[in-house]
């Protein structure tokens, strides 16, 4: 997505740039640095007072005189709460003694898992050609409060010639109110290649991959891998996220992410958002992406932009050269 080149007023989305950078799941709430040497969460020239309570080898003052609340000064206070809480933790440790440990963390599976993933992708990506589908695409930019400033829309269908050739053709005319964005190329082909990304044998060499562990999905279990390019060549578009990997038939079944990569070139910042593409059976054998959402802040130089879009994926239907597939045609 590119921003048009207009004059733009760094709006309130500006503190957000840094977080336009890290992914939903694990985005952590990063606290700005406060001026140097004074720490967040302190007024700025506020004193650090500390008052010590007595320890028992303390000598007592010499004008002391003990009532029968101070017969034992080190007992109240600051101490009895000291006192409470380690007897707390005293006890919570105990229960979680008798308890159980909690279990060891669970070994990577073996690196043929990856090879297998791959080679079932291979196997999908055959497969997902055979299928005719309606893609729809909504995409909008939004303003300083939230509101939505600009849209975009279109409808696709996914067809076959009478040659049994695959071919997407336009469901009426799309539109388009954008004000500050303009959806490149890019976007167009993300939309084709990265969203709804399948891992195979001749795209799996260019990633790199980190073991998370396990999760479960609804009702299936997934291994989770963290996955980032190598490198990226002129002309590439990857992805870098996560992906989650069903544990039975090693297919995919969520991937959350940015595309890369993000470019910026002679004067035109051309930026893309994370996004998470989710998939569900079809036809009972192969997992198909269904819809992936967005909504990021786009880091541009001339000010952030928030933008949200949403891909559905709809009427699977697999095709055969004795038949023909129509859809309905969408209303004006």
């Amino acid at each position: 997505m590119a921003r048009i080149r207009q004059k733009v007023r760094k709006d309130r989305f500006e503190s957000l740039t840094e977080a336009a950078s890290t992914y939903p799941s694990y985005r952590s709430g990063l606290q700005s640095p406060g001026r140097k040497g004074v720490p967040m969460g302190r007024p700025i020239g506020a004193a650090r007072v500390s008052k010590r309570l007595p320890l028992p080898d303390d000598p007592l003052p010499s004008n002391f005189r003990p009532t029968q609340k101070d017969e034992n000064p080190w007992v109240f206070g600051r101490g009895v709460r000291n006192f409470a809480t380690a007897w707390r933790a005293l006890i919570v440790a105990a229960t979680l003694l008798l308890a159980g440990t909690p279990a060891q963390a669970e070994d990577p599976p073996p690196r043929s898992l990856l090879r297998e993933i791959a080679a079932n992708g291979s196997r999908f990506e055959e497969e997902f050609q055979k299928y005719t589908y309606r893609q729809r695409f909504f995409f909008s930019e939004l303003g300083g409060r939230g509101a939505t400033a600009g849209i975009y829309r279109e409808v696709r269908d996914i067809l076959f010639t009478p040659a049994g050739e695959r071919t997407e053709e336009l469901v009426n005319r799309p539109v388009n109110t954008l004000k500050r964005m303009r959806l490149t190329e890019e976007d167009f082909r993300d939309i084709r290649e990265v969203q709804p990304f399948v891992l195979t044998k001749d795209n799996a060499w260019n990633y790199q991959f980190t073991y998370k562990g396990r999760e479960t999905l609804g009702e299936t279990s997934c291994y989770v891998y963290r996955m980032k390019p190598k490198q990226v060549l002129d002309g590439q578009r990857l992805l870098d996220g996560l992906i989650w990997v069903s544990v039975e038939g090693h297919q995919m079944v969520r991937v959350m992410g940015k595309p890369l990569p993000q470019i910026y070139r002679n004067g035109v910042e051309n930026l893309f958002p994370n996004f998470t593409t989710v998939y569900a059976q079809v036809d009972g054998e192969f997992w198909f992406p269904v819809k992936t959402v967005a909504d990021d802040v786009l880091p541009f130089s001339s000010g952030v932009q928030r933008v949200k879009y949403t891909i559905d994926y709809e009427n699977y239907k697999r095709f055969s050269v004795e038949s023909t597939i129509t859809f309905d045609k969408e209303g004006p």
